[in-house]
């Protein structure tokens, strides 16, 4: 699978260790499935069936967790940490919420939240204010490319509950992720 694949080339450069590239396969796992439109159960079965147990919630480990810079004790956290939430702010907050290595958590939180409801306009100019010019200059460039998929990216991540909306519990979950879904996309027309 190419996400494995790459995911192994850009981190065993820095991380060696096979913990280490577990958890840079998962983070990319998971970014590729929030990408390419799987709901959070089955981001979730992936994740538990090929990499972690995730059978815990923030709020029992919320009390005890404490700094830890291992791939096995901060990945799991940082992925039920975007399971519970139900917008990328929501996420980041729960991340950062367990304390800890705080900053990575949100970090990789972030990266698979943004690749699941995309990033709120009024928090992403915000961020890009902070930016210099020759950074801001990057982002544009980068944000050009990326572009040219933004339609089928738009659309994908509408239609991942189709005929999946036979529970309760899912539909309630679509509907909170259509209304953020509008609140991302439609500041971006």
């Amino acid at each position: 699978m190419r996400p494995k694949i790459l995911s192994q080339k850009v981190t065993e450069v820095t991380h060696n260790h096979p913990e280490g590239l577990k958890g840079a396969e998962a983070v990319s796992l998971a970014i590729f499935l929030a990408r390419t439109g799987a709901t959070k159960d089955e981001i979730m079965s992936r994740i538990v069936q090929d990499y972690y147990a995730l059978g815990f919630s923030l709020d029992e480990i919320r009390g005890t967790y404490q700094f830890n810079e291992t791939c096995q004790e901060t990945v799991p956290q940082a992925i039920v940490a975007f399971l519970e939430s139900n917008s990328f702010e929501d996420a980041i907050r729960n991340a950062i919420s367990i304390g800890g290595d705080s900053d990575t958590l949100a970090a990789i939180t972030g990266s698979i939240a943004e690749a699941y409801y995309g990033v709120p306009f009024k928090l992403k100019s915000r961020a890009l204010s902070f930016l210099d010019h020759e950074l801001r200059g990057y982002y544009r460039e980068w944000e050009k490319y990326f572009k040219k998929t933004w339609p089928l990216k738009k659309f994908i991540s509408l239609t991942k509950f189709i005929n999946k909306l036979d529970k309760e519990e899912t539909y309630n979950q679509f509907y909170v992720e259509f209304y953020n879904f509008l609140q991302v996309y439609l500041m971006d027309l």
